[in-house]
């Protein structure tokens, strides 16, 4: 388990369950591409760190706001996203309506620490493929890229 206190945000928590974050090469080819939108700078390197190291593979891209992903998005055409909702300049939401305007087939996974209902009313409506509550779990994760990326 990781736990980051950052100044002037709320204390940060990945839970570490017990499954190996050796690599996974039989799971994801090296042409596939994996954008994750995080706001939070410690979640989001530990989160890409732990993604490399599972999926060597694959290209691993991030932004850290909705406006620099759906630019990145556009730039790279990656085969899925993960992101956030609540997030600085753009958030997660008005990023994957634009993201879906470009591409309709691209494979959607939101995480939140929300559990407000309109949040996830809107995860569904954008027609994310999953969505995950923070803090996140890596199995969880893992699962939900094994399957956007199928």
């Amino acid at each position: 388990m990781v736990i980051a206190n950052i100044p002037n945000h709320s204390t940060i928590l990945i839970s570490f369950p017990s499954i190996g974050l050796m690599p996974d090469t039989d799971r994801i080819s090296s042409n596939q591409k994996i954008l994750y939108v995080e706001d939070e700078e410690v979640t989001r390197n530990t989160v890409i760190h732990l993604i490399k190291r599972r999926y060597p593979g694959a290209t691993l891209l991030s932004a850290a706001n909705g406006k620099e992903g759906l630019e990145m998005f556009r730039d790279e055409r990656p085969d899925l996203v993960i992101t956030d909702i609540v997030m600085p300049v753009m958030d997660g939401i008005r990023m994957v309506k634009g993201i879906k305007e470009i591409s309709s087939d691209v494979r959607i996974v939101v995480t939140s620490a929300s559990t407000e209902p309109e949040q996830i009313i809107d995860a569904m409506k954008i027609e994310s493929h999953q969505y995950l509550c923070k803090p996140i779990n890596l199995q969880e994760l893992f699962t939900a890229i094994d399957e956007g990326l199928r």
